[in-house]
């Protein structure tokens, strides 16, 4: 019976861990499959027939999708998205034409969300190692730009200052741009302003991706200067 127990035993533990490899093979090739799919050029017809669903999706389960943005308008819209698009293009360049026209829905419970790169566990496990020093910033954006008002980090230089350029990008062109990305309720701006200030870190990570490091200009009283947030080790 003991010698049972422990021959039984051991095959459940075998099988335990025969079942959890499965798994993880399954998760790494289902992470790699969904990486491949948003970075591959979607053809030209998928594409139009993707903003044919998503128009229809609207039409069919939104009470009031005319409240704001009257029909004549929107399938205007909708129909120069899909002349626009003449060419392939991935996931992430397909966010940023389809987004806009969303907005125009112009309720702020609609969105379209970007296609993100995804991570096995094990790559998870290592990024949660990591922290990102961009991400320590608070930002807060008035008078037509982006402050920093607080880090979560130990350089505190940077407060204070006006976030004026990151890498080659105008920070007042991104802010243009991520504010087309998103719907307020009917015409209000003040929505607009307070968050693409308060969530401009998870903006930026959706239009660039992963990123490394980035070198960000700082204007401060007249004196401009750069520093590089880097991704480093948690202490």
């Amino acid at each position: 019976y003991i010698y049972f127990s422990v021959i039984l035993m051991l095959f459940m533990r075998k099988t335990i861990l025969f079942i959890s490899f499965l798994l993880l093979l399954v998760s790494c090739k289902s992470v790699k499959n969904y990486n491949a799919q948003i970075a591959r050029l979607h053809p030209v017809s998928d594409l139009h027939r993707d903003v044919d669903k998503l128009y229809l999706q609207l039409q069919r389960h939104h009470p009031r999708l005319y409240q704001y943005t009257s029909k004549e308008v929107m399938d205007f819209k909708f129909d120069s998205l899909k002349k626009a698009i003449t060419q392939p293009m991935d996931s992430r360049d397909f966010y940023k034409i389809l987004a806009p026209v969303v907005s125009i829905v112009r309720q702020g419970h609609i969105s379209v969300g970007s296609a993100n790169k995804r991570y096995t566990r094990k790559e998870y496990k290592e990024l949660k190692k990591q922290k990102f020093e961009f991400n320590d910033l608070d930002f807060d954006y008035a008078d037509d730009k982006l402050w920093v008002i607080n880090t979560k980090g130990n350089d505190s230089s940077a407060i204070g200052s006006e976030v004026i350029k990151i890498e080659t990008d105008s920070v007042s062109k991104l802010i243009d741009v991520y504010k087309s990305r998103f719907s307020s309720d009917g015409y209000n701006t003040t929505l607009h302003n307070r968050a693409v200030g308060k969530y401009f870190s998870s903006f930026y990570f959706k239009a660039k991706g992963f990123q490394d490091s980035l070198q960000i200009s700082f204007n401060n009283k007249d004196s401009v200067f750069t520093k590089t947030f880097k991704r480093i080790l948690k202490e």
